[in-house]
């Protein structure tokens, strides 16, 4: 039995998506090794790997995916940031909308340097995302 690797480009987890969808998606990402490009495959590695149980990790990356793929990005933060993260708190189902909102507060405190930089108050940032997320859903 052989070792299986794959690189992954983010290109490839876009086209994947737009061929064939999340079943397909699934099959590229479920492989032994992944090498990943920075950016939207790593952020879907990540989520793979990620503590969410399998239903919320897959909604996570497929909205993540979509998110990249029509433009529709509404974390527009800087790039050091990784979005990963956020999507974990979004998607996590045992979290309340308050718990939620003390985590992305706590996540993006981590990178208040970052935020300061751009004039962005985290404690802003979470409130909105957190508003965004649950006014796309209803």
């Amino acid at each position: 039995m052989g070792f299986h690797r794959r690189r992954i480009t983010n290109d490839h987890i876009r086209d994947s998506y737009k061929q064939r969808g999340l079943s397909f998606l699934k099959s590229v990402l479920s492989i032994d090794t992944i090498i990943c490009e920075m950016g939207l495959a790593s952020n879907c590695v990540g989520l793979i790997n990620s503590k969410l149980n399998i239903y919320d990790r897959w909604l996570a990356i497929e909205e993540l995916v979509k998110n990249d793929i029509y433009n529709k990005d509404m974390y527009n933060l800087d790039e050091q940031i990784p979005t990963t993260g956020i999507y974990e708190i979004l998607y996590n189902s045992e979290y309340s909308r308050d718990q939620k909102l003390m985590e992305m507060k706590l996540y993006l405190s981590e990178y208040k340097k970052i935020l300061d930089a751009q004039g962005i108050e985290y404690t802003y940032a979470a409130t909105s995302i957190i508003n965004d997320y649950y006014a796309q859903i209803k």
